[in-house]
């Protein structure tokens, strides 16, 4: 992974739901009503972007993701095998409010098409990484994009 790792572990990017046949059912459901609406209204192009979204969306909701890589270095944050140097970083949050969820590290990042590095911290102590990387990044509020909430909440 990384050398030099003065943290490292392994997480889920997200938290894995099991999806029952009436997930499947009510996507199906309401991938037939919205390219239906589509067609009716003579937006084709709409309706087959309907068809396909929901198609990849099952897909998605099937497959078993592999646990992601963390470390910690002292040149920056890596996930899988990127480096995000703590140059290109602005600041960081621990954000442990949610009892019911695996507490996680938001990094605001200066990179317009990732301004916030979602990491869930299994297995770790957020105090011992706080402190570390409190060295290298200013500690400022971060919240999770609702985006982000939304889908966990819909069971991706």
């Amino acid at each position: 992974m990384a050398s030099h790792a003065v943290f490292e572990w392994e997480a889920h990017e997200f938290e894995k739901q099991h999806k029952s046949s009436d997930w499947y059912w009510g996507l199906g459901i309401a991938v037939i009503v919205l390219a239906s609406v589509s067609f009716i209204f003579n937006n084709v192009i709409l309706g087959i972007l309907v068809i396909i979204a929901g198609f990849l969306i099952a897909l998605f909701a099937m497959n078993h993701h592999e646990p992601s890589r963390f470390a910690l270095t002292g040149r920056g944050l890596v996930v899988d095998d990127e480096l995000f140097p703590f140059q290109t970083l602005e600041s960081f949050w621990v954000d442990t409010s949610d009892k019911h969820r695996t507490p996680r590290l938001l990094v605001k990042s200066q990179k317009l098409t990732m301004p916030l590095i979602v990491i869930p911290l299994e297995d770790v102590d957020e105090e011992e990484i706080e402190e570390f990387i409190g060295r290298y990044l200013p500690l400022d509020e971060h919240t999770e994009p609702i985006a982000h909430k939304l889908f966990e909440r819909l069971g991706f």
